[in-house]
């Protein structure tokens, strides 16, 4: 690590960047220390879900697509807001960002919420139990619309991320 450390550090020297730093460490210290000036709160990442409804206005799929992002929605207001919730939102955002915390320039692109309208029965006849998929690299999250109380969108993502481990499809 002492390694990687100085390797930053030349970087910074290169680039006039260490003496900058040095100079103004009370404003630089969130950016190089655990701060909570950098959490994930329910309001900086609400603005930025995209829903993206391919069903046509009216049909049953768009309003299956609009239910099923409400019910997103309270989960994951759930999940940040309510200390109780089996779901933390760290752990939604590590698996939908790949950051624990909010990166210090912010996300190039807005959360895509795209829905998963096709789903079949499994082949002995029950009915589909697929779960979310995350997309780190394009942010975004493939909800199926069969999640459609909040018991049941915690149930699949609860059981997403204990299958899911690293950079996984689930």
């Amino acid at each position: 690590i002492v390694n990687l450390v100085n390797q930053i550090t030349e970087g910074m020297k290169f680039y006039d960047a260490l003496p900058i730093i040095k100079s103004n460490k009370e404003i630089f210290r969130p950016v190089f220390t655990n701060s909570t000036l950098f959490e994930w709160t329910y309001e900086t990442v609400y603005p930025m879900l995209v829903p993206d409804y391919r069903g046509e206005i009216g049909s049953n799929k768009r309003k299956m697509e609009i239910d099923t992002y409400k019910v997103f929605l309270v989960f994951l207001e759930t999940a940040f807001k309510d200390e109780s919730s089996k779901i933390k939102p760290t752990q939604i955002m590590a698996t939908v960002t790949g950051c624990e915390t909010v990166p210090p320039l912010g996300l190039p692109l807005k959360i895509t919420i795209d829905f998963a309208t096709d789903c079949k029965p499994s082949p002995d006849g029950k009915p589909c139990d697929c779960l979310p998929v995350f997309s780190t690299c394009a942010l975004s999250i493939l909800i199926p619309t069969h999640t459609k109380t909040l018991e049941k969108m915690e149930e699949s993502f609860d059981k997403a991320f204990s299958m899911g481990k690293g950079f996984l499809r689930t």
